[in-house]
C-alpha cells in the first residue's frame, strides 16, 4: 500500500480531526488530489489545516482548481502564494499558520519544530497540536 492509500485511515486512527465537518473537507479535498502530480505530503498536511473551517477550504479549493486547470506538476505556485499571503497578514496567529503551511510545502517529508506551538494564542493551540499530530502521521506513512 502507498502513503496515499493509507493516509485517511492512519489520520482517523490517530484522532486528529477537530470536527465531523473537518473531516468531510478534508476526505473531500484528499480526493480531490490524491491523482494530480503536485500532490505530495506537503501538501496534504496543507489541505489537512485548509479543512479545518469552511473559509479556508473554499479558499484552499479554488486554489487546486486553478493549478488543475494550469496543468500544474510541483506545488511552487502554493508556495509563491502562501508566501505572498504572509506579507499581508497582521494577526500573529494567522502567520504563524502561513509559515508553518509554507515549511510544509516546502519540505513535504518533514514535521517542522513544535516550537511553533509557543507563538499560538491559547485558542489556535489545539489547531497547531492537530495539525502536528496530522504532520507526523503523514511523514510516518
Amino acid at each position: 500500500m502507498t502513503w496515499r492509500e493509507k493516509c485517511i485511515p492512519a489520520l482517523i486512527a490517530a484522532h486528529v480531526f477537530l470536527s465531523p465537518q473537518h473531516f468531510s473537507r478534508f476526505e473531500e479535498a484528499f480526493h480531490m488530489l490524491k491523482d494530480r502530480p503536485f500532490f505530495n505530503k506537503g501538501v496534504c498536511k496543507y489541505a489537512f489545516m485548509a479543512a479545518l473551517d469552511q473559509e479556508h477550504y473554499n479558499e484552499f479549493k479554488d486554489l487546486v482548481e486553478f493549478m488543475i486547470n494550469e496543468k500544474a506538476v510541483t506545488a511552487s505556485y502554493m508556495i509563491k502564494r502562501q508566501k505572498k499571503l504572509l506579507t499581508c497578514l497582521c494577526d500573529t496567529n494567522e502567520k504563524t499558520i502561513c509559515k508553518l503551511i509554507i515549511q510544509f510545502l516546502e519540505h513535504p517529508e518533514q514535521t517542522p519544530s513544535e516550537s511553533f506551538i509557543l507563538e499560538l494564542s491559547s485558542a489556535w493551540v489545539p489547531i497547531g497540536d492537530s495539525t502536528l499530530e496530522s504532520s507526523y502521521v503523514i511523514d510516518s506513512l
